[in-house]
Parts: C-alpha cells; sequence; structure tokens
C-alpha cells in the first residue's frame, strides 16, 4: 500500500513538472469554472483555518526567515491528509511548516458537485512580516478513487 501511495506522489509530481494532463483540464476562474463543452464544474478548497508555523530560530539564536513551499493533500473532508515540502530556505522551517499545515482545514473542492480529493501547493513564510498565500502557478492535482489524477490549471 505504501509503494502505491509514494507511485501515486511521484506521478503527480511528474504532472506538475511536465504541464501534462492525464485526464482532462480545465480552466478555472475565481476558483469555479464550467466548462460548457464537458459540464466539468470544478470549485477549489477554501481555506477555514490557517495556522501559522511557529518561529523558528538558528542555532545562534537568529530568527529564520524565508519560506517552506508545500504540496499537501486536502480529502473529501477537507482536512489535510498529507503534506510534502516542495522547496525551503531553510531546513530549520520545515517541520514547524508541516505542523503548521496538519492542523489546517479547509471546505473540500468539488468537482461536478461532488467532493473530491486534490493536491494543493501553499508558501509558508518564517520570520518575515509575509502573508500565506496558494502558489497559482501550480495546477491542482484532483485525485479519484481509481488512482487517476486529473490536472486543473488555475
Amino acid at each position: 500500500m505504501k509503494m502505491r501511495n509514494l507511485m501515486m506522489i511521484v506521478a503527480a509530481m511528474m504532472m506538475l513538472v511536465a504541464g501534462s494532463v492525464f485526464a482532462g483540464e480545465i480552466s478555472n476562474v475565481d476558483s469555479e469554472y464550467c466548462e460548457e463543452s464537458a459540464k466539468a464544474c470544478y470549485k477549489a478548497p477554501v481555506p477555514v483555518n490557517m495556522e501559522r508555523p511557529e518561529r523558528v530560530f538558528y542555532d545562534n539564536q537568529r530568527e529564520v526567515e524565508g519560506y517552506v513551499t508545500v504540496s499537501m493533500l486536502v480529502n473529501k473532508k477537507g482536512d489535510v491528509e498529507e503534506a510534502k515540502v516542495l522547496y525551503r530556505t531553510s531546513k530549520y522551517a520545515v517541520d514547524s511548516a508541516i505542523d503548521a499545515v496538519d492542523n489546517w482545514k479547509f471546505e473540500p473542492a468539488e468537482l461536478e458537485g461532488e467532493m473530491v480529493d486534490v493536491w494543493v501547493t501553499y508558501n509558508l513564510p518564517f520570520g518575515l512580516d509575509l502573508e500565506i498565500y496558494e502558489d497559482t502557478d501550480v495546477a491542482h492535482n484532483v485525485v479519484f478513487e481509481d488512482d487517476q489524477i486529473l490536472v486543473v490549471q488555475r
């Protein structure tokens, strides 16, 4: 089972990097858009509770500054089921970022009116007076029960 999950994650990441579409592509405007030809509707997950990561310090007590980019699987209940670090300014900030997103809650994503699991990507700031923000340059990957993935370009 773990190997299967790992294979799904690797496939999803390869699709992100290559920009290829496995099951189809839907443009998304203002997080909700219906493509008339396919009648496919996608509504992106909406954050309800986004806890900021705890402050982190280097060994010399200087505060870590920068971002950690996290890709997370938001399930049909709106919970973060899995989180993977895609980029980090400092290795010291990784644990704090993962601990924070583990407590996040979303209104679940919907595809054609049904709740779906989806991978989303957010940037979490450290040390600077910056906001958490979604990386809208990265597509959402809707995961179906039969392991197919729909890439939704944002």
